[in-house]
């Protein structure tokens, strides 16, 4: 058995001081139980796909590099899909796990083999050196991506890490693209998780204020702006029809940070036919024919552009589409139970603004990230990026335990509690103030109402109604079942002392389909992407 050398803790311990969430099995006892013995923070957990979600919603709320230890084999195989959803959103966690190098044990799997088919990055060190631990979390924290850290196996060292950063950066911005925003006549700024990360959102303000530019943001980088009355809220699914038509007016398109995939630009709709469209990103860009990419840090772009362009007649266009853009949405009239979005509107009434908003994935959460708010800055965990319902709940345990003093709120729905409710005991255990807000349909909705129309018995994506209060309160929660808004109060006692979490079961019209609400097409455009 290739156990996880026990001095790596001493290694954690020095470099990071960060919790590490995990899961005991045999071949990381010795290392848990020293990180333990040194003072160190150990989170146990309930599932091993627990742990790698819980350190990513830490690391994505600390902006620092998460930790997770699993045990080898069937521990590290929980792991996946909350390891590819870590990759693919960019957040750097190192996961520490063994492996058994016997291909006749039972526990045995190709650790590296899985690694590199999934596209993740992992390290096999030669020596158990004091230095691995310090060059793993350097090199995620550079890479801004997960890295699984094995045993040494006695053999030359071998790894694999995905670098983005092969070719040099832009130095200066292309003449064409200076061209355009000079004569440009409508400009629309579009911020993404990129732009957040970066530290670079003051910047970007500045700049679309100078160029009398209207502000929206991708689905990850919600309520960057919310304060600015430029910004006319997210862009692609989650657009009101005034924003998506002010996106349509607009000449020319400058993305920072942000994917622009088909998600969050609803299948390109929100351009308009002439459009000219710069996506500004560090990272390698993919080729587009219509999409000119720029390989440049965020910040740097727009301090180089203010620098260049002069300021513009600020024309009041941009701040009328922006106030359009936010106009609160009409409600229907819910035939069997409530409506999530009045619940959802209400929630944002009660819970104080300074908050953090965590979304699983789901056929409702798409409605959370329209009508919940942050608005002291860009605190919305958008849970999309491998569409994996189940990792929601752990990762706002892990964010709620950077203890930044804010609110947590996880929104998931009934499917996505089915696969992760367990995990609330960890939230119970250690007392974390947590609000989980569970919408519940009684069934996996999206399937539901996806196909439904077409005829064929939707009955294998509904389940019994399930009290989902009674559960909680069995792991030793607080909760309340909602069925009618005035039951929401419920939570006023709580937020004066949170001391633990507390779970509201809201019994929602299983009628509603969240598609149809978001777009006139009844095309769910999910924003999965930065």
């Amino acid at each position: 058995m290739g156990a996880v050398p026990e001095q790596w803790a001493d290694s954690v311990s020095d470099k990071s001081g960060a919790p590490v969430f995990g899961l005991a099995g045999s071949s990381n006892f010795r290392f848990l139980a020293r990180y333990r013995e040194l003072g160190g923070d150990f989170v146990p957990v309930q599932h091993e796909a627990g742990a790698v979600a819980m350190a990513a919603g830490w690391a994505e709320a600390a902006d620092r590099v998460g930790v997770a230890s699993v045990h080898q084999g069937p521990g590290f195989t929980n792991t996946l899909t909350a390891l590819v959803d870590a990759h693919r959103a960019r957040i750097p966690v190192i996961v520490v796990t063994g492996h058994d190098l016997d291909s006749m044990s039972h526990q045995h799997v190709d650790t590296e083999g899985l690694c590199d088919r999934l596209g993740v990055a992992y390290l096999v060190p030669d020596l158990i050196s004091d230095d691995v631990i310090s060059e793993t979390m350097d090199q995620a924290a550079v890479n801004r991506c997960p890295v699984v850290l094995l045993p040494p196996r006695q053999i030359s060292l071998r790894s694999a890490f995905t670098l983005d950063y092969s070719e040099e950066l832009a130095n200066e911005i292309p003449n064409n693209v200076i061209c355009q925003i000079e004569g440009a006549r409508r400009i629309a700024i579009v911020a993404g998780r990129g732009a957040v990360r970066s530290g670079a959102l003051h910047r970007i303000a500045s700049l679309a204020d100078q160029l009398g530019a209207l502000l929206v943001t991708s689905a990850a980088a919600h309520g960057a702006f919310a304060d600015n009355p430029r910004y006319a809220g997210s862009i692609g699914g989650f657009a009101t029809e005034a924003t998506t038509e002010a996106m349509r007016t607009c000449d020319t398109v400058i993305a920072f940070g942000a994917s622009l995939d088909r998600w969050s630009t609803a299948g390109g709709r929100i351009f308009g036919e002439s459009a000219h469209v710069v996506r500004v990103d560090p990272w390698t860009l993919r080729e587009d024919p219509v999409i000119f990419g720029v390989r440049m840090d965020a910040g740097k772009f727009a301090e180089e552009l203010a620098a260049i362009v002069p300021a513009r007649a600020r024309g009041s266009w941009a701040l009328d589409a922006a106030s359009a853009g936010r106009a609160p949405r009409a409600l229907g009239t819910p035939a069997l139970g409530l409506d999530p979005r009045q619940v959802l509107r209400r929630l944002d009434q009660l819970i104080p603004s300074h908050r953090r908003i965590v979304l699983d994935s789901g056929h409702f959460i798409a409605l959370a990230a329209m009508y919940l708010t942050t608005i002291d800055g860009p605190h919305v965990h958008f849970g999309q990026d491998f569409q994996s319902v189940g990792l929601g709940l752990a990762k706002a345990i892990g964010a709620a335990l950077t203890n930044d003093g804010r609110i947590t709120v996880c929104v998931l729905g009934d499917g996505g509690a089915g696969m992760s409710i367990m995990e609330l005991a960890t939230a119970v255990e250690l007392r974390i103030p947590l609000l989980v807000v569970l919408i519940n349909d009684a069934a996996y909705g999206a399937e539901v109402h996806d196909f439904a129309p077409t005829g064929v018995d939707v009955s294998v994506a509904q389940f019994t109604l399930k009290n989902w209060a009674d559960i909680a309160k069995v792991l030793g929660a607080e909760a309340k079942t909602v069925r009618e808004l005035s039951d929401l109060d419920a939570i006023g006692s709580w937020l004066d002392n949170p001391a633990g979490p507390f779970l509201l079961d809201c019994q929602v019209d299983p009628t509603i389909d969240a598609t149809t609400v978001m777009t006139d097409e009844g095309v769910a455009e999910w924003s999965c992407a930065e």
